[in-house]
């Protein structure tokens, strides 16, 4: 299936998205595929690609990302904002809810932000790697020194994801050249508008106050969590860096425990995220690193088909939600 792209005009602004349409109505919910933090919709290309033809899919660029818009205001860029304007974007493109998130790295905050405000148009959620709301405070990542030991490889960086991509090779340089046109788009944002990242720190805490864990916000609504190999990166950029003689010994040693530690971290959050709800699985993958859609875009698929199956179930059970 090939992708369309087009822009939609969401409060001013034009927003670059990314789709496959099926010739005939959908009778699954659309899946809405969330970028991490600064990252364009491109990188969902594959798993656009994979997904069966009678599924409507949909990825977009945020605004300051890939081809879209800057933002206009000097507002912070919260996890909260951001869900607002997925909702606007989406009832621009015409997508009618409810809608299967899948969410990669931050958009895991962005999207249960939206399960948040717009509960009724959620009907599940695939969490790929995404982060949640005690993955900065136990993580513990020793950001200096990582930013020390970075020999600047930007997207393929030391990891190796330039030569083990699981994508087609088409994909590979959609991604790319996504990728440059973004860096060169960000030249252009206006002094004084702030990105995605000056908050998400606040936005993970923020997260945390909605108690969604506890009071298990999914109901028996379906939950995939993909847990990658997230160390593997970081170990791979630690011996590229250090072959390079970058950091100080204080550097080695601090990224050192965390790589050491990372494991147990990740998967005691990924955990954690299964109470989210009633209905939910857990895949580990040591093949990908971080970006699990470009590593193994075929994972991403299984698991959306996963969480496609069991929406009759929810239906019969009874969710809050109408498909």
């Amino acid at each position: 299936m090939s992708l369309a792209h087009r822009f939609v005009e969401v409060n001013g602004h034009q927003v670059h998205i990314i789709e496959t349409i099926p010739f005939t109505p959908s009778t699954v919910p659309p899946v809405i595929l969330v970028s991490g933090l600064g990252t364009p919709g491109a990188h969902w290309c594959g798993v656009q690609r994979l997904l069966p033809p009678d599924i409507h899919s949909f990825a977009y660029d945020r605004l300051g990302t890939g081809r879209s818009d800057h933002a206009r205001t000097t507002s912070p860029r919260t996890a909260a904002v951001l869900a607002v304007e997925l909702k606007d974007t989406l009832t621009a493109a015409g997508l009618e809810p409810p809608y299967l998130f899948v969410a990669s790295s931050y958009a895991g905050i962005i999207c249960r932000e939206y399960l948040e405000r717009y509960d009724g148009d959620v009907a599940g959620l695939v969490y790929v790697d995404a982060n949640q709301e005690r993955s900065h405070v136990e993580r513990e990542w020793p950001m200096e020194a990582t930013a020390a030991m970075d020999t600047g490889g930007g997207l393929e960086g030391a990891s190796g994801l330039n030569k083990g991509y699981g994508c087609t090779e088409a994909d590979w340089e959609e991604i790319k050249e996504c990728e440059e046109v973004g860096k060169e788009r960000m030249k252009t944002r206006p002094e004084g508008i702030p990105g995605e990242a000056a908050s998400y720190i606040t936005s993970l805490s923020a997260l945390g106050e909605h108690n969604q864990l506890n009071r298990q916000s999914l109901g028996n609504r379906s939950l995939s969590v993909i847990v990658a190999n997230l160390a593997r990166d970081f170990e791979r950029s630690y011996i590229a860096g250090k072959a390079a003689g970058l950091g100080s010994e204080e550097d080695h040693e601090a990224i050192e425990r965390f790589i050491e530690r990372l494991p147990g971290v990740e998967m005691r959050l990924a955990i954690d995220v299964l109470r989210l709800s009633s209905v939910h699985r857990l895949i580990y993958t040591s093949v990908s690193g971080h970006l699990v859609y470009i590593w193994e875009p075929e994972l991403v698929v299984q698991e959306i088909m996963w969480c496609l199956k069991h929406l009759g179930r929810q239906k019969s059970i009874g969710t809050g939600f109408g498909c």
